[in-house]
């Protein structure tokens, strides 16, 4: 079975949305693919760990994975004034934590990226499947009103 690393970076703030994001990824997820589910974070309490695994343990296909990034990038946020800037629920320093997942995790040759506050309206394996190998990023882009799917690289 062909297994998906998906990435997600975010407080404890986003816990509700989260659970949103993953019972709608996994509903519309491919039953014939694995995926692992990384959540990178440096304050979501246990409870609600055991909250969102609850939710993704449901779907017998995925696995989720908590990396507690011991706040990595912390430090240099508050040193640069940041949080004065933007309320906490807005940005935070676990947002800026998923530019170095390739370092966190040198092993994945690619990963798949999403933030919480989204609802998957279908399976994301169709992105897994796009040749991406000769750029470093890429990006879905989703024109709503048309409900077309194209890809932007990078």
């Amino acid at each position: 079975m062909k297994t998906i690393p998906i990435f997600f970076s975010f407080d404890d703030n986003y816990v509700k949305p989260a659970a949103v994001a993953f019972w709608s990824l996994l509903d519309k997820a491919d039953k014939n693919v694995s995926y692992d589910m990384y959540v990178l974070h440096h304050d979501i309490s246990k409870e609600n760990q055991a909250f969102l695994s609850s939710i993704v343990e449901k779907a017998g296909n995925a696995r989720l994975i908590f990396k507690d990034t011991g706040g990595f990038f912390l430090n240099e946020w508050r040193e640069g004034n940041y949080e004065g800037h933007q309320t906490r629920t807005q940005f935070t320093s676990d947002t800026l934590v998923r530019c170095f997942a390739a370092t966190m995790f040198p092993y994945l040759d690619k990963v798949i990226y999403s933030d919480v506050d989204v609802v998957f309206a279908d399976d994301i394996s169709e992105l897994w499947n796009i040749d991406v190998s000769e750029s470093r990023t890429a990006c879905p882009k989703i024109y709503q009103s048309k409900c077309r799917k194209s890809i932007c690289q990078a």
